[in-house]
C-alpha cells in the first residue's frame, strides 16, 4: 500500500499534536508501568488513524488557535 494511503484521508497535522499530548500524560508513580501504558495506548491511536476499515471522524480537528488558546493565562483567575 503506498505511503499515502496507510493514514485515514482525514487526519490532520493538529489532531496528532493532540495525541502526543494525551499519551505524555500518562503518569503513575513506576516509570516502566508508565511506559508499558504509553506503548499501549499509543498503539491503540495509531491503529485507530490507520486508512483501512474506519469511518468519518465526527467533528473538525483542532484549529491552531483552539491549540494555542490552551497554553495563554486564564482570563477568569
Amino acid at each position: 500500500m503506498p505511503a499515502g494511503q496507510v493514514l485515514r484521508p482525514d487526519l490532520e497535522l493538529h489532531d496528532v499534536s493532540l495525541v502526543f499530548e494525551l499519551v505524555a500524560a500518562i503518569k503513575f508513580a513506576d516509570p516502566g508501568r508508565t511506559t508499558e501504558l504509553r506503548h499501549r495506548y499509543l498503539a491503540l491511536i495509531l491503529d485507530g488513524m490507520r486508512a483501512t476499515g474506519r469511518g468519518e471522524l465526527p467533528g473538525p480537528p483542532p484549529t491552531w488557535p483552539e491549540l494555542s488558546e490552551r497554553w495563554r493565562a486564564s482570563q477568569d483567575g
